[in-house]
């Protein structure tokens, strides 16, 4: 009872938001954060708890999770050979869904605002002003993904990808959200034998933020059911 009351106590914490009076600037969850015993940093197993038990997943958009998990299906489909792999191997459901993140991010760019003035790259930003940051280009960088264009399922470093975003603004229900894409990806693969594309359909992934296929077809052979 005991434990259940302390997280029901966060959990209201982690509603409350502060306001400086006269500015734009909010305060939320990362002063929380770090008054929480034993939670250490906001992108750990323990804070996905309690987004799980208090429900506070439910206020994050659904469709961020439903434009992953299109994405990863559609990936998986559209090469026989990582299609093969994942149903021989479930297991490799978790690097795959690392993989898709990385070559389409559900959100491709993120803005933030420059907290001073800074050089980036040759270019002056100066304080306040509104930096939009490419999601999509960071996880191509040559530098660190070897044919970054290409999908590749079993890609060593796949979970470089930068798709939940780093830092104060990491994507909080980003545990849940990769647990809840690996369940949908396995599961269909299962249920549904010889899953594949329509190839009547074009569910490439589209969009210049929002990226997700417009639609997915896809074909599978029937189940006999033995009464």
């Amino acid at each position: 009872m005991r434990s259940l009351e302390w997280l029901r106590r966060w959990a209201r914490l982690l509603d409350s938001q502060f306001v400086i009076p006269g500015t734009r600037i909010r305060f939320g969850l990362d002063p929380l954060l770090s008054l929480i015993p034993g939670l250490g940093d906001l992108a750990s197993p323990a804070f996905t708890l309690v987004l799980l038990v208090h429900g506070v997943h439910r206020r994050v958009p659904r469709v961020v999770l439903v434009r992953m998990i299109a994405n990863a299906l559609w990936h998986v489909l559209s090469d026989d050979a990582a299609r093969a792999a994942l149903v021989a191997r479930p297991a490799l459901a978790a690097n795959v869904v690392e993989e898709s993140l990385r070559l389409e991010p559900a959100a491709a760019v993120v803005d933030r605002y420059a907290t001073r003035d800074v050089e980036l790259g040759g270019a002056a930003i100066g304080r306040r002003e509104l930096v939009r940051v490419s999601l999509s280009a960071a996880n191509r960088d040559h530098a660190v993904f070897a044919a970054p264009h290409r999908f590749v399922p079993e890609r060593e470093n796949a979970k470089l990808q930068a798709a939940f975003a780093h830092g104060p603004h990491v994507c909080l229900g980003m545990h849940l959200a990769r647990l809840e894409a690996r369940v949908a990806l396995v599961r269909a693969l299962e249920r549904l034998p010889e899953l594949r594309l329509d190839p009547r359909g074009d569910g490439a992934p589209t969009g210049l933020v929002f990226r997700k296929p417009a639609e997915l077809r896809v074909l599978w052979a029937p189940v006999t059911v033995v009464a």
